[in-house]
């Protein structure tokens, strides 16, 4: 991973409530010699699953159902081109497949997407009894962890392994925040589209999980 994305990487976390300090002198060996092959493919595949959320603010305003869609765009869009990215150089045939899958899935997801935030702006509901404040900082939290637990894959520079690494906690956000918009969302078309991100993603990090096992135990 590349010195300037480490550092957005970590002011990002830190920006979405994550309050740990990174001193970058103080990184343990591994760290350091992840850095040093930022043009590994692996390096490649997760600089391409990072990159469309640390270019993009993370949008808060007083519509959570608005915010949440909009949020989710990035996010899957980084799914789509680290998928991508790893096909490149993707060696086993369960990996292709789960890419070729999370490609087709997630393109269509945001087609649906930006369809639908232009319905929730003609809806404009009414969500003037929630604390919008404290929600926006904990959706922003699970943004965070979300980043701080990518941070935290240590490349084995094997991209089969390292691609479901990233992945598997970059669906985990996406699954927090659909609970997370499940707390307060009044659109049943919210709910439907948040329910079936949380069942479509917990199923691929259960077989993301399975797929990394089998390749270290080869």
């Amino acid at each position: 991973m590349n010195k300037l994305l480490i550092l957005l990487l970590v002011a990002f976390a830190i920006s979405c409530g994550e309050k740990k300090e990174m001193d970058m002198d103080n990184m343990d060996h591994s760290e350091k010699s992840d850095m040093t092959k930022e043009d590994s493919p692996s390096a490649k595949i997760m600089d391409m699953m990072h990159m469309p959320m640390m270019e993009t603010e993370v949008q808060v305003t007083k519509n959570p159902d608005i915010d949440y869609i909009v949020n989710m765009i990035p996010h899957h869009q980084g799914a789509i081109d680290a998928s991508e990215e790893y096909l490149l150089v993707a060696t086993e045939e369960n990996g292709k497949v789960l890419a070729k899958n999370i490609i087709a899935a997630q393109k269509k997801e945001i087609e649906d997407f930006n369809a639908l935030i232009v319905e929730l702006k003609k809806t404009n509901t009414d969500y003037s009894e929630i604390d919008y404040v404290t929600f926006g900082d904990e959706s922003k939290v699970i943004m965070g962890a979300m980043m701080t637990s990518m941070m935290g894959v240590t490349l084995t520079e094997n991209p089969d392994i390292d691609f479901l690494a990233g992945m598997t906690p970059h669906h985990q956000g996406a699954v927090d925040a659909s609970m997370k918009i499940l707390e307060v969302t009044k659109d049943e078309r919210i709910k439907t589209v948040a329910n079936n991100i949380i069942v479509a993603q917990k199923k691929e990090i259960a077989e993301m999980t399975t797929m990394i096992d089998a390749l270290k135990n080869k």
